[in-house]
């Protein structure tokens, strides 16, 4: 399948700095095909992985990203955005890892979320700027609204 143009930018950076890239939890698909995890949702192609346990970012039908936590067995799957730049600045400043706690804590993991701060620096600042990335004023109320908007988007196939 053919990659958005806004996938194909993204994987563009990805390719430019993949060290960066990487330490950022942002690796890229070789393409986009179904993941091999039961627990990602039907028709959600993963276009990146974090590199640990699984976890990686799809986009829904209609744009969405959904994360899919194939370790985490009560909320293998959550919308981060409504579309891959408002995905990518829940990202700021520092990555992608550690938006995997909010599966498993959901406070604990807004918590570490919302501490998070200083500018981006390095791959995640090059992201910012392709993008015109701003960090989440409100996460927990954003991730509450991304939840019942995309809540048909993230039963496991």
């Amino acid at each position: 399948m053919t990659p958005s143009p806004e996938i194909a930018r993204l994987w563009a950076l990805i390719d430019a700095d993949p060290m960066g890239a990487e330490h950022a939890g942002l690796l890229r698909a070789p393409e986009l095909r179904p993941s091999g995890y039961p627990q990602t949702p039907e028709a959600c192609l993963p276009f990146a992985w974090t590199g640990g346990d699984g976890v990686h970012f799809s986009q829904a039908p209609g744009g969405a990203v959904i994360m899919t936590v194939p370790m985490c067995p009560d909320t293998p799957n959550l919308a981060l955005g409504d579309n891959l730049r408002e995905f990518l600045a829940l990202g700021l400043p520092e990555g992608f890892f550690m938006l995997e706690a909010l599966a498993y804590d959901r406070d604990n993991g807004l918590a570490r979320i919302a501490a998070r701060n200083g500018p981006p620096e390095g791959f995640m600042a090059s992201l910012a700027k392709s993008f015109a990335l701003t960090p989440w004023p409100d996460l927990a109320a954003r991730l509450s609204a991304l939840h019942s908007a995309h809540a048909a988007h993230l039963r496991p196939a």
